[in-house]
């Protein structure tokens, strides 16, 4: 252990893995909460779609999404063309890159923190609520005062969901960042295991604790 935590390579890892977790986990509150809220404090009508929509990048593979991504923003992207946004043909697709890595870990795990969130929105006690709009308090005041208390100990439940499974993600990281050399643990994990060397075992293990 003491060989691997001597060389840079693991400390580099680690902390491109704090980075990009940090940031997709960021990601993951905004549109997760967002989309609860917006979900179970409103009468829109369709929830049951929107939900299982909000939930479809959950059930997609993380390769799958990294490389629908690198499609999309590519040069040979139907879309862009249509909008007539395509980059240059051999330009650098700029979602390999530690943000775009982020991005994408940050809508892959979203639906984590959806989940969670919903759950105790739906725990709410809705009698409080209605006397506090039927006393003459505004939503922002209710949203401030009832709501978003009730909710801080679910936020902080969704926030370590997303960042551990953000830390733990694998495809991801290296469909993104193995071709411009950006590793994270799991990758380098990953590398020491394709060397097959004396020390393999010994490096994995140390890199895994």
């Amino acid at each position: 252990m003491f060989k691997v935590l001597s060389g840079n390579r693991a400390w580099v890892a680690l902390k491109n893995s704090f980075y990009t977790s940090a940031v997709a986990t960021m990601i993951s509150l905004l549109l997760g909460c967002f989309f609860s809220f917006f979900l179970a404090l409103t009468n829109i009508r369709f929830k049951a779609l929107w939900v299982f929509l909000f939930m479809l990048p959950m059930m997609i593979p993380p390769q799958v999404t990294a490389l629908s991504w690198i499609q999309l923003f590519g040069p040979s992207s139907a879309l862009l063309r249509t909008l007539g946004m395509a980059p240059a043909l051999g330009s650098p697709n700029p979602i390999y890159s530690p943000e775009g890595i982020a991005l994408l870990l940050g809508i892959q795990h979203a639906p984590l923190v959806f989940l969670t969130m919903r759950t105790q929105l739906s725990a709410l006690p809705k009698e409080q609520i209605e006397a506090a709009r039927m006393s003459g308090a505004s939503f922002g005041q209710v949203l401030k005062d009832i709501i978003l208390p009730l909710c801080y100990s679910a936020m902080i439940a969704a926030t370590a969901l997303a960042f551990v499974s953000s830390l733990g993600n694998f495809g991801i990281p290296a469909m993104l960042g193995i071709p411009i050399s950006y590793t994270v643990l799991p990758t380098l994990i990953y590398q020491s295991m394709s060397t097959f060397g004396p020390d393999m075992l010994n490096q994995v293990a140390s890199l895994s604790v």
